[in-house]
């Protein structure tokens, strides 16, 4: 139709030109949906990093209210044994002033001296359990990772706890599910400790009922579990009890308690945790209010090692010594 009124060469001028404009606005087009989408990718990206720096944020701002609460709790635990310290020194200084000969005298003095001693082990205990806690931040706590027999741990563990469990009319027990000469890959010590502390915990917090130890094999792991009839942790709380100077009831403890297992300085399960993650391990914990708790952790069993082991054990040393020679052997075992 364009022919008609046009020449052929104007025609074919103009398809030209809507061929240019066509592909013009094609790269229009695609540049500008390149760009959108850069611009898109950015602000996703800009939305990526407020969120992590708006995170970053928070976590900065709960560690110096963690920092905060620390260092309250620290200056209040350590200004009551002062304080205590500080009059307990002034008593005794009015009774050597005083007349020393008198016989009440001499009983306040023992009085006053009992006292000062129980407030100076508690400073030196809380001291002991920020320097551990420290050392263990720090990576200079020695952590020897090698097979470990359990029962010997177990055993020393029941003889100890069942005569405290019976003073505070609890029961206490270990219920083993495993053979007894089963060896975990395991920090002796570690693992002692990490034990220790959660009856410990569980004592503390279960006025009557018991507490019982259960030892099993799960999928190739031992499975520690030291279950309770305590006050029990509301769900909100059972991250919040591994962390420092953290305790759900401690007005709940009785003196007693705190006299067979000194003041809670709300560090031993924060502790344990410690000795476990360093053990790549970790504590776990279930709670029902008003029924109990059970803190369980996990460790690997030194299954191929355990027969050497034995065979080592009982093999007979065959070797004559020089004369003037001689062997001791010193051992930390009680019986």
């Amino acid at each position: 139709v364009a022919s008609i009124f046009y020449p052929i060469s104007t025609v074919k001028n103009i398809n030209y030109l809507i061929f240019l404009v066509g592909l013009v606005s094609t790269m229009f087009a695609i540049r500008f949906s390149i760009y959108f989408s850069m611009n898109n990718q950015l602000r996703k990206n800009i939305e990526k990093l407020l969120s992590e720096l708006t995170q970053k944020h928070e976590e900065v701002i709960a560690a110096n209210n963690e920092k905060s609460r620390f260092l309250a709790s620290v200056s209040h635990d350590l200004r009551q044994p002062m304080h205590a310290i500080s009059l307990y020194t002034a008593a005794l200084e009015k009774l050597i002033e005083g007349d020393f000969d008198k016989p009440i005298a001499v009983t306040k003095l023992k009085d006053q001296v009992q006292r000062l001693v129980g407030s100076t082990n508690y400073m030196n205990e809380m001291f002991a359990t920020l320097i551990n806690v420290s050392r263990l931040d720090a990576g200079v706590t020695p952590i020897e990772i090698k097979p470990v027999e359990l029962m010997p741990i177990l055993t020393r563990i029941e003889q100890e706890y069942s005569a405290v469990a019976e003073k505070l009319s609890l029961s206490f027990g270990i219920q083993l599910k495993i053979s007894k000469r089963i060896f975990v890959f395991a920090d002796s010590n570690a693992l002692e400790r990490i034990v220790r502390n959660l009856i410990s915990n569980a004592i503390k917090n279960t006025s009557k009922g018991g507490i019982r130890v259960v030892v099993s094999e799960i999928s190739g792991k031992i499975e520690i579990r030291i279950v309770d009839t305590g006050r029990g942790v509301d769900r909100r709380l059972r991250e919040k009890i591994f962390g420092e100077f953290y305790q759900v009831h401690e007005a709940d403890v009785s003196e007693h308690v705190n006299s067979l297992f000194g003041h809670g300085l709300g560090l031993g399960l924060s502790i344990a945790q410690r000795f476990a993650k360093r053990m790549d391990s970790q504590i776990f914990c279930r709670s029902w209010l008003g029924k109990g708790s059970i803190f369980y952790f996990q460790l690997p069993i030194a299954e191929n090692l355990k027969n050497t082991i034995l065979n080592v054990q009982n093999k007979p040393l065959d070797a004559d010594l020089p004369d003037g020679l001689f062997v001791v052997i010193v051992d930390d075992d009680i019986d």
